[in-house]
């Protein structure tokens, strides 16, 4: 998909794809200049093959849940 720079966004239960502009970014972090809003839940693991679409479960609560106990 050439040099277009996205991330894959969460909204219920599928993803939507989110053109993204860059600013600062070194080794850890990467700045995200448009594109996104605070509070947008993206995809960080699991995201090679996703499309826009695609049907997701959200394992937050899950995992969250399986390091308390």
């Amino acid at each position: 998909e050439g040099a277009d720079t996205y991330v894959f966004r969460a909204e219920a239960d599928s993803v939507v794809k989110v053109p993204i502009e860059t600013g600062f970014t070194d080794a850890d972090w990467v700045e995200i200049v448009t594109g996104l809003s605070a509070g947008d839940r993206i995809v960080t693991v699991g995201h090679g093959g996703l499309e826009a679409g695609t049907k997701i479960e959200d394992l937050t609560d899950a995992n969250t849940a399986s390091n308390e106990g």
